[in-house]
């Protein structure tokens, strides 16, 4: 099975964030598979990695605890000046995530 293949039936049962773009065509071509405990996005040493002029080498983390019936995700920044969004409103605590979050 191809890279690509496993990423798409991994993404029927596994957590996963993916990107979203202006344009249609762009949107869901990038997956991130999200594993169980931390998941630490930034631009150095991290788990997702990301680049991007604002962002820091940890900048933040997803905490998934797997819970029935779909697990429990939250969100928090790993540096104070690190800039966080969650659906367009900036985020300074910790932050449940929920389906179709972005």
């Amino acid at each position: 099975m191809s890279g690509l293949t496993e990423i798409n039936a991994a993404k029927t049962s596994t957590p996963h964030l993916y990107n979203l773009n202006m344009d249609a065509q762009l949107s869901g071509i990038v997956c991130h598979l999200l594993h169980p405990g931390e998941n630490k996005i930034g631009h150095k040493d991290c788990d997702i990695i990301l680049q991007g002029p604002s962002l820091l080498e940890q900048h933040a983390k997803i905490t998934f605890t797997e819970q029935e019936p779909f697990g429990s995700f939250l969100i928090e920044k790993l540096h104070p000046d690190a800039r966080l969004l969650l659906n367009g409103d900036p985020e300074t605590e910790v932050a449940e995530l929920h389906h179709y979050d972005r």
